[in-house]
């Protein structure tokens, strides 16, 4: 059985959820530290991977088949792209808005299967990390080695920033060589083409800025409604205080009154057995006085 190499033991460790990744590697390198220092000491280096990363790694692994098509129309949107094929691109770009947004349905249901919060900004994360894999070769190999650590930021069909961006160098793909300076056939269609990509980025770009804004005004609400809730519930609880305290103040009352009521008793038995004596004594006299 061949030895497990450096690759090996990432790639499962960065299956773990993140939450669990620094004590499972930390065990790890425990275990493997009387057998093999070198290969124990690089685990111990390897750094956590983002809540992103970590679903779009999963998402590769348990449905590599949508990242495959997404990367094919990626690949489609490049040649409607360079051809200046309008009616094409109109519908690659609506296919791809859907594709991303089931991807990221689909990492919100692996992060809830595996009990990982996805925040609408990990979501985010997730789709444009996908949306760099469809424009970029070496994103693509990225996202599918096992050891993306961080979110990708796409770049249109332009190279994407890897750096940071998977776990081992070793494994990371090549950073592609600066595009050699071509002469443009069809100046217009070259402009279009850019005018559109930037028009699509910019529509992102703000519906991303109107999500945020729109979390933040419902947050605002959320924040004010509670508040006035808690100042209710406050003048609720200072109005049953006062209750509670007249409520004390009537019982000890009740019970100073009680206790002088109990002292009294015994001295109205001493007069009733009293009053009893001089009625019998009465009683006695009257019955002399009859005539027999």
């Amino acid at each position: 059985m061949a030895a497990r190499t450096l690759a090996d033991e990432a790639r499962e460790l960065y299956r773990l959820p993140p939450a669990e990744f620094v004590a499972a590697r930390n065990t790890r390198r425990a275990e493997l530290r009387a057998s093999d220092r070198a290969l124990s000491d690089a685990i111990g280096a390897l750094k956590r991977a983002s809540p992103a990363a970590w679903l779009v790694t999963m998402l590769a692994a348990e449905d590599s088949q949508l990242l495959e098509e997404l990367v094919a129309l990626g690949d489609e949107l490049r040649a409607a792209l360079e051809n200046a094929d309008r009616e094409a691109l109109t519908r690659l770009t609506d296919e791809r808005r859907a594709a991303l947004r089931d991807a990221s349905e689909v990492a919100a249901a692996i992060a809830e299967e595996h009990g990982v919060n996805a925040t609408r900004a990990v979501l985010d994360d997730v789709a444009e990390t996908l949306q760099a894999a469809m424009g970029d070769a070496d994103a693509a190999a990225a996202v599918r080695s096992g050891l993306l650590v961080r979110a990708l930021e796409p770049a249109g069909f332009d190279a994407v920033d890897l750096e940071g961006a998977v776990a081992l160098d070793a494994d990371a793909p090549s950073v592609p060589p600066r595009p050699r300076l071509r002469v443009v056939k069809d100046p217009d269609a070259e402009l279009a083409r850019a005018r559109a990509e930037a028009d699509e980025v910019l529509e992102a770009a703000r519906a991303r800025h109107a999500e945020a804004e729109a979390a933040r005004r419902e947050h605002d609400e959320r924040v004010d409604g509670a508040r006035a809730d808690r100042d209710q519930q406050a003048d609720e609880v200072r109005r049953l205080e006062a209750e509670l305290a007249a409520a004390k103040r009537r019982l000890d009352d009740a019970e100073a009154e009680l206790r002088a009521i109990g002292r009294e008793g015994p001295r109205l038995e001493r007069e009733l057995e009293k009053a009893g004596d001089v009625l019998a004594r009465a009683e006695e006299r009257r019955r002399r006085l009859d005539p027999e």
